[in-house]
């Protein structure tokens, strides 16, 4: 028998390619759709909760910008390897989806699934 196998290693703001990749190189994958979910609100509001430490919100800290840098930093100081591991998932993703980028398969299977993604979420705006 033979084995088919191939690695996809991805960074997870990039998921919808990473799925596009997948499905081409799989060569038997189908478009298809999601919906985002956010978790609910337990034991009340999330808003009334009070915060257990002094700890400013993400997106707050590290959104692009200035501060970009100064998250960067903090990651690297608190975890090494973690930082390494998403730069070298940020360096080998670019590498595949560029090898891909003339390659009229994948064009056409990175089109198909945003075209699911956003019936999805059309359909989902229309609760």
């Amino acid at each position: 028998s033979s084995h088919f196998h191939t690695h996809v290693l991805a960074p997870l703001e990039r998921l919808d390619e990473a799925a596009a990749v997948v499905m081409h190189k799989a060569g038997f994958l189908q478009p298809t759709g999601y919906e985002r979910f956010a978790p609910g609100p337990t034991s009340g509001a999330w808003s009334r909760r009070k915060a257990q430490l002094p700890v400013q919100a993400s997106g707050d800290f590290c959104a692009a910008g200035p501060r970009l840098r100064a998250c960067e930093a903090a990651v690297l100081a608190a975890a090494p390897d973690d930082h390494r591991l998403y730069q070298l998932a940020v360096e080998r993703f670019a590498a595949q989806v560029a090898s891909l980028r003339g390659v009229p398969t994948f064009a056409r299977t990175l089109e198909a699934h945003f075209a699911a993604v956003a019936a999805v979420g059309q359909a989902a705006a229309g609760r």
